[in-house]
């Protein structure tokens, strides 16, 4: 067979023209084309899959992009299955006691526990017995003392120049104050806790005294009491008018006491009403009361039990 009959012919350069049916280069390289790379993609449950991935995708970059749809795909996938991982990951909700706990039902139960916690002072009675002594006890009674003992205290020392009368309202004065400051603490302490002053406080005497160590009392007067009382009504008075926390009773109720008791009345006048009505703030009113409460009276056992000096 001839040249001519099979195409081949020369050209102007006496060179041999040979038809090309193959496709223009570039060619993959054997190895590419063999090479089946693998592309890990994250699935929720942590482990890795293996997802195949055509050959051509790894031809040279001057080449022309053909379209993958498997490769769209498997991007896709990916791309999925990530956001799935991270969602199931942060599925995991902290329990009561902070630990991480797994399960579909953590996130009602977390809701759960933390609304009983919000809650948990409308079923507790130290929150109710506070509020109780500040809204009910306290401003009565603080009322009643800082009348008694403005009035005594004015007429007594205006009057001390008149002796029997003026001495006579001094000394119902200073009995007052040291009767209205067993009351206080006996309030403060029963309403109101813990409080920064360790108990317990013992009662401080009102007027009579106990006998002084260096007299030996009777056998009768251990036999009926068991307790050594001082009978001296001198003593007694005397005792009392020097005594200092007798005259920081007569501060606290006339100059401490008052505005504190003012001031925290007239909020919880206001604040407490509308927390009952919404509801929701009510556990937030109550240990607010609570709070305050132990802050006054934690004033009260420092100024009406310790001696300031």
């Amino acid at each position: 067979m001839s040249p001519s009959e099979i195409g081949i012919t020369h050209n102007a350069l006496g060179l041999l023209d040979i038809p090309i049916s193959d496709p223009p280069p570039p060619y993959p390289s054997p190895e590419l084309a063999q090479a089946k790379p693998r592309l890990c993609s994250i699935h929720p449950r942590g482990d890795i899959a293996q997802t195949r991935m055509p050959a051509q995708s790894l031809l040279p970059a001057h080449s022309p992009t053909p379209s993958f749809p498997s490769a769209k795909i498997s991007t896709m996938t990916l791309t999925v299955d990530i956001f799935e991982a991270l969602s199931d990951e942060h599925l995991a909700q902290l329990g009561a006691d902070g630990q991480a706990r797994n399960g579909p039902h953590c996130i009602p139960g977390l809701h759960k526990r933390a609304l009983v916690r919000y809650f948990r002072p409308m079923g507790r009675k130290a929150y109710h017995a506070a509020l109780f002594h500040l809204m009910v006890v306290n401003f009565p009674f603080a009322l009643i003392a800082w009348t008694y003992l403005f009035v005594f205290t004015l007429t007594g020392t205006t009057l001390l120049i008149t002796l029997p009368l003026g001495a006579l309202l001094c000394f119902l004065d200073l009995l007052g104050a040291r009767a209205f400051a067993r009351g206080e603490l006996a309030l403060q302490t029963k309403f109101h806790g813990p409080l920064a002053y360790p108990p317990p406080y013992p009662h401080k005497p009102i007027f009579q005294r106990t006998r002084s160590p260096d007299r030996e009392p009777s056998a009768a007067e251990i036999a009926a009491t068991g307790v050594q009382y001082e009978t001296s009504f001198y003593k007694n008075a005397y005792a009392m008018f020097t005594d200092a926390t007798t005259y920081q009773a007569l501060f606290y109720f006339l100059v401490i006491k008052p505005g504190i008791t003012l001031c925290i009345s007239m909020v919880l006048v206001v604040v407490v009403p509308v927390s009952y009505v919404l509801i929701l703030p009510a556990p937030l009113m109550l240990r607010f009361v609570r709070r305050l409460g132990i802050w006054q009276a934690n004033v009260a056992v420092e100024g009406l039990y310790y001696q300031v000096t």
